[in-house]
């Protein structure tokens, strides 16, 4: 019995070919299903840790979305906060932040805050608007474009010196670049290096305007603009002077504060720089709203403000 149990095993042993050939393509199978399986799982973590930094970045007004520029935000936030946003005293700081937070937590109601922001310059008259609102301790927001020469330097210069914040609103201000995104995109970025080269910043707000506002440009533009860490910015009070020459100091000065009256956190756009009626509205709105109680602050980049788009 022993000797036929022994041949018995010794033949499987040499029919078994075949076996091993089967053997090894289910080691091979289990370890591609792992494999598969790992990598589905890791997959997800990512997926959910993407998701969970996009929640956190996607606030920028409307529940806009972009997972994929999630973290390009996150780095430029970073990056901000090292720069250490508009130089203003401890006061102020302590009032943005306050502010930034209810933001964030959708709890504006008790807020009477004015983010006053000026399109199109620098210009001639920058110095002049600068003079008013030191006169009546007012930071504000300037999305310029390209501007060159000495007198357009130092106003850059004056806007950053004096606790201002400087963003961007293209170098060309040009409509058609919408249609080539890349040339748009290298035209937004131009103006980013002037800015640092004029002030001496080592990071810009990285906070944008679209010519003409978002709802103007295209969603290829909006979602590169983005991507490239920018946090674009629009408006929810206007006084007119975008559309039309012809309207008075006083019409202009109603539809300032009017427009502010209707929200607890205003995004004011004007043209003053370009338009000298509206440069004569400043003060009157300026000296009503004080005297109302409302707090004019400057942006940062990761406050989450107006969009169209």
């Amino acid at each position: 019995m022993g000797q036929g149990h022994y041949y018995r095993s010794k033949r499987k042993i040499h029919l078994r070919p075949q076996f091993f050939i089967i053997l090894a393509a289910v080691v091979l199978v289990c370890v591609a299903v792992s494999s598969v399986v790992i990598g589905r799982h890791n997959t997800e973590k990512e997926a959910t840790a993407q998701s969970e930094l996009t929640d956190k970045m996607s606030g920028f007004s409307s529940g806009f979305q972009v997972p994929s520029a999630a973290g390009v935000m996150q780095m430029a936030v970073n990056e901000q906060k090292k720069a250490g946003g508009p130089k203003v005293d401890a006061e102020l700081r302590a009032k943005m932040d306050e502010v930034k937070a209810k933001l964030a937590a959708d709890d504006t109601a008790d807020l009477k805050v004015v983010f006053f922001t000026f399109d199109d310059g620098p210009s001639e008259h920058t110095g002049e608007i600068l003079d008013l609102l030191k006169k009546y301790n007012i930071k504000a927001t300037f999305f310029t474009n390209g501007r060159e020469g000495k007198v357009m330097e130092e106003a850059y210069q004056r806007i950053v010196k004096e606790g201002h914040t400087l963003a961007n609103h293209t170098w060309s201000h040009q409509y058609s670049l919408y249609n080539s995104p890349d040339a748009f995109y290298a035209d937004v970025e131009k103006l980013d290096a002037y800015q640092k080269q004029v002030t001496g910043l080592k990071q810009t707000s990285h906070l944008f305007r679209f010519p003409g506002g978002s709802a103007n440009a295209n969603t290829t533009c909006t979602q590169g603009i983005v991507n490239r860490g920018y946090n674009y910015v629009d408006w929810n009070v206007v006084c007119g002077d975008g559309t039309s020459n012809s309207l008075s100091v006083d019409q202009l000065t109603q539809n300032f504060i009017d427009g502010v009256h209707k929200h607890n956190v205003s995004t004011v756009l004007c043209h003053a720089e370009q338009k000298e009626n509206t440069r004569k509205a400043l003060e009157k709105t300026f000296k009503t709203l004080l005297k109302e109680g409302y707090t004019f602050l400057p942006m940062e980049y990761d406050m989450e403000l107006p969009r169209q788009l």
